[in-house]
């Protein structure tokens, strides 16, 4: 059953679901990017440049390995980031 638009209250909906599908987005957004750009790699390497099966496969291992590293490396949360010099924790 659809509610009306009268149902809704300003700061009462539960964000917890649209924030994980977001995430999960980014996620796969984000995974499927490197692994489209490697297979593009490979391919245009090993037939169009005429490298070789071995030069294409080992080009696209490195940059799957780089893009790998760079996907899942530790970022620091908002709570971690200085600003203006001062931690957000000390005024």
């Amino acid at each position: 059953m659809a509610h009306s638009a009268a149902d809704y209250r300003r700061g009462d909906m539960d964000v917890q679901d649209h924030l994980a599908t977001y995430k999960a987005f980014g996620t796969l957004y984000k995974w499927g990017s490197l692994i489209a750009g490697t297979i593009i790699l490979f391919f245009s390497v090993w037939l169009c440049a005429h490298a070789g099966f071995l030069a294409a496969a080992a080009l696209a291992v490195i940059v799957f390995g780089l893009g790998c590293f760079w996907l899942t490396r530790k970022k620091p949360s908002e709570a971690d980031i200085e600003i203006g010099g001062a931690s957000p924790t000390h005024h």
